[in-house]
């Protein structure tokens, strides 16, 4: 693989400073053990690595269990404030 400085490299996360994943949709996965298998890698890679997805629904099952994501964006959270404070629904 060839990081942004051009070089290839082994490991990616050490080498180019990538410390992190944000995940658009990754519920539209089909297979969703993937995330399982690829979280495995990435924290294999750097163990304090952070990984984000974005998911609009109720994301409980996919980081509760601390086996795919470690924290979602929290749409949730975001309709119902917009709710409390606009007294409309979003």
């Amino acid at each position: 693989m060839c990081g942004p400085d051009g070089k290839e490299s082994e490991n990616w996360m050490e080498d180019d400073g990538i410390d992190g994943w944000r995940l658009d949709v990754p519920n539209c996965l089909e297979n969703q053990n993937f995330w399982n298998e690829w979280r495995e890698v990435v924290k294999g890679s750097k163990k304090d690595s952070y990984i984000t997805a974005e998911l609009w629904g109720n994301a409980s099952g996919d980081i509760n269990g601390g086996n795919k994501f470690d924290t979602v964006m929290n749409y949730e959270w975001l309709k119902n404030s917009y709710w409390i404070f606009h007294k409309s629904k979003p």
